[in-house]
Formats: structure tokens, sequence, C-alpha cells
């Protein structure tokens, strides 16, 4: 389970950077870093390619920009479906729970799904090791797992608005 997280997060973090660097790379904010006062201020601050420590910063996953959607993401995976189990038990049971319990059903979803990836994910740096190898794998591994891991990544969030129909 640890490795297939792992394989999930992996290909939701490469998604992520190529995201973002097409984000940045095809709207006006390229251009803003060629403006002379951008150049003066990089130059104070003796950064000598601009785009280049952008990029590292956006897609670093120790970074603060990199990892912290992307991990957010991965926690709250589990907390969606837990969720949509949640809702179709009680409806299809026609169940009544008090708003205040309910809250804190949702919340300790939340946790449980939290407490899962961190364990997984980030307990003991268990992604760095994981990422090392995974970007040695050939290309049809790669490209497998990375559809496995868009369904692995659409499907909590499909239960969820399925069970609330």
């Amino acid at each position: 389970m640890e490795r297939f997280w792992n394989i999930v997060y992996y290909f939701v973090y490469r998604a992520n950077c190529r995201l973002t660097y097409n984000y940045f790379k095809y709207t006006g904010l390229r251009k803003l870093y060629k403006t002379q006062f951008m150049k003066r201020r990089f130059e104070k601050m003796e950064i000598k390619n601009p785009e280049g420590e952008l990029m590292n910063i956006l897609t670093n996953p120790d970074g603060m920009f990199g990892g912290s959607f992307v991990g957010g993401l991965m926690n709250v995976l589990l907390g969606f479906f837990l969720y949509g189990l949640y809702i179709r038990f009680i409806y299809r049971n026609n169940i009544i729970i008090s708003k205040k319990f309910e809250l804190f059903l949702i919340i300790v979803f939340f946790f449980i799904s939290f407490l899962f990836s961190h364990f997984l994910l980030w307990f003991k740096n268990k992604c760095k090791k994981y990422f090392q190898e995974f970007a040695k794998m050939p290309r049809k591994w790669k490209i497998k797992w990375a559809w496995i891991s868009l369904f692995v990544i659409l499907f909590p969030f499909v239960f969820f608005i399925w069970s609330m129909l």
C-alpha cells in the first residue's frame, strides 16, 4: 500500500510541475520577468537566472509551493471517499444525525486521511526514496502508472459527487 500511494503521489507531483511550468511559460508572467524594473531587482538580489529560480521554487518537492498543493490533495483523497461512503449509508438508510455529530465525523474522516497520507508518504521522508526509484523507471511503466494515478485521484471526487445524488 505504501508503494502504491507513493506512486500516485509521484505522478500527481509530476503533473503539478508540468502544469505549473506551462502556466508560467504561456502566460504573461514570463514577460514580467523581462522588464527593466525586474531585471534591476534581480541584480540587487544577485539572482542570475530568475526564471530558473522561480521554477525551482514552484517544482521543488521540499519547497512550500511544489509539495504543498500535491500534499494537500493526497491528504484529502481518502477523506472524500470516506465522506462519500458516510453520505451513501446515511441517505440509503434514512438515518437522521445532528449537524454537530456530522461535523465531528467530517473532521474524523479527514484526520484519518491525513494520518494515512502522513505515515505512507512523509514519515521518515519515504517519498524522497520512492521519487528517486520512480525517476529511473522505464517510460512504459511511467505511462501505465500515470493513467492509474489519474483514476485514483478522480475516483474519490467522482464517488463523493455520486453519493450526493
